[in-house]
């Protein structure tokens, strides 16, 4: 008897992850769609701060999102994510990258991080390009943000900026 309550108990709690795991992947999916749906690119060829501000909104209301791996496509949207998974940068495109990149383009980033137990957000003003990468430098807390700014004009121009953010009392600095 006490096999068969073992087996049992062992067969719903690998049920109740199985179910978690999908969950969560289901959550990630609603999150991808109802982003690219607020993200359709506009006639206009740029995005208004309106919207953008509605997308970071959006982002701020779902802390759960900094675990989802975002294997689907997010288009005008560029996701960084740190190597140890507590710092990623939307950078949302306001005209340029898969737009026309011939004018250069302009970008709004957006970061997610996660201090103890919160999830924080901070807009971040100094980045005009998109964050391609960013790299958890040690345990103190430190990141190493790389942005990526280009444009096509008489031939193509670009370059890449590293700033450097410490995690420290649930502020980003």
């Amino acid at each position: 008897m006490k096999t068969t309550n073992k087996k049992y108990i062992w067969l719903l709690v690998t049920l109740f992850l199985i179910s978690c795991g999908q969950n969560t992947s289901l959550r990630e999916h609603i999150f991808i769609e109802e982003l690219n749906q607020k993200l359709e690119w506009p006639e206009g060829g740029s995005y208004s701060d309106e919207l953008m501000n509605s997308v970071f909104d959006f982002i701020t209301r779902n802390p759960n999102s900094l675990d989802y791996k975002f294997n689907e496509a997010t288009p005008h949207v560029k996701i960084a994510t740190s190597n140890d998974g507590n710092v990623r940068a939307y950078s949302l495109e306001k005209y340029g990258f898969e737009g026309n990149p011939s004018l250069g383009f302009s970008c709004r980033t957006l970061l997610q991080y996660r201090s103890g137990d919160a999830v924080s957000y901070k807009e971040v003003k100094n980045f005009n390009g998109f964050i391609t990468h960013i790299h958890h430098v040690d345990s103190n807390k430190f990141y190493l943000l790389r942005d990526w700014q280009g444009r096509i004009c008489q031939g193509t121009h670009e370059h890449t900026t590293l700033y450097v953010y410490k995690i420290d009392n649930n502020n980003l600095h």
